[in-house]
C-alpha cells in the first residue's frame, strides 16, 4: 500500500478511535489490512503531527494556513496545485478530502511530501476553491 494511503488511514484512526498506545493504532491498521511495525509508525506519527496528549494520541492542532501552505497555483480548467511546508501535504490533503461537503467541487486529492494535486469538477471557480481551502486549514 502506498505511503499516502497509510497516512490517511492513520489520520482516520486517530480521529475516530481512542488510541492510548501505538499498539492500538497498529491493531486498527491491521484490521484495515495494513501491516506496519512500531518504528515506522512512530516516524509517521511525527510526520503527521500526531502526539500523545493526556494519555491519548491526538492530531496536533494544525498551524495557521500561512505557515502550512506556501501558496496555491490554479491550473484551469479543473486543478489546484497546493504547495505546503515539507511533510505537511498528506495531513492537509486528508483534511481537504474529509471536508468535501463544504468544499463544493473538489473531487479528490493526491499528495506527496510538500505538494497536493486537487482535482475539481470544473463547475466552480478555482479562485473560490482556493479561498475556501485557506479558510478550512
Amino acid at each position: 500500500m502506498k505511503s499516502i494511503e497509510i497516512d490517511k488511514n492513520i489520520l482516520i484512526i486517530i480521529e475516530k478511535e481512542n488510541c492510548y498506545e501505538q499498539q492500538d493504532i497498529i491493531k486498527y491498521l491491521a484490521q484495515a489490512g495494513i501491516s506496519l511495525i512500531q518504528s515506522n509508525l512512530s516516524r509517521r506519527l511525527k510526520k503527521l503531527n500526531i502526539i500523545k496528549r493526556e494519555g491519548k494520541y491526538q492530531i496536533l492542532a494544525i498551524k495557521t494556513s500561512s505557515n502550512l501552505i506556501k501558496h496555491i497555483d490554479l491550473s484551469p480548467p479543473n486543478m489546484l496545485i497546493i504547495h505546503t511546508q515539507p511533510g505537511n501535504a498528506s495531513a492537509i490533503a486528508s483534511k481537504i478530502d474529509r471536508q468535501k461537503e463544504s468544499l463544493k467541487g473538489i473531487l479528490g486529492t493526491i499528495a506527496g511530501d510538500d505538494t497536493i494535486f486537487a482535482a475539481t469538477n470544473g463547475k466552480y471557480s478555482l479562485e473560490l476553491l482556493k479561498n475556501q481551502i485557506f479558510a478550512i486549514i
